[in-house]
């Protein structure tokens, strides 16, 4: 309905959303791409830059459940999505405002 379209829009423009991935990633990409394209407010973190923040993306997937599958499979899993509140996802299609069909 036209009500929570409107409630979903505005509630995700209020979520700030950290990508961590690389440049490279077509994946990344993908995802920076389309935030850009339906305005999703976002902060971007590029793994290769500092080695500090790769060992912290490292730790997290080692360590978070959201990578259950991936360790030991030789993937980095990326782009990984955390939201303001902490929490971490790798499912960043979620965070798309839904199309307005008006």
């Amino acid at each position: 309905c036209k009500k929570c379209r409107t409630f979903h829009k505005n509630f995700m423009e209020d979520i700030m959303l950290t990508i961590y991935g690389t440049k490279q990633c077509r994946f990344c990409v993908e995802c920076k791409s389309a935030f850009d394209e339906q305005g999703v407010d976002y902060t971007f973190v590029e793994l290769l830059d500092d080695l500090q923040i790769l060992k912290k993306f490292i730790n997290v997937r080692d360590t978070n459940p959201v990578y259950d599958g991936i360790q030991g499979s030789g993937k980095l899993g990326i782009p990984l999505i955390k939201t303001e509140e902490g929490i971490y996802t790798r499912d960043w299609k979620q965070f798309l405002p839904e199309n307005d069909k008006n």
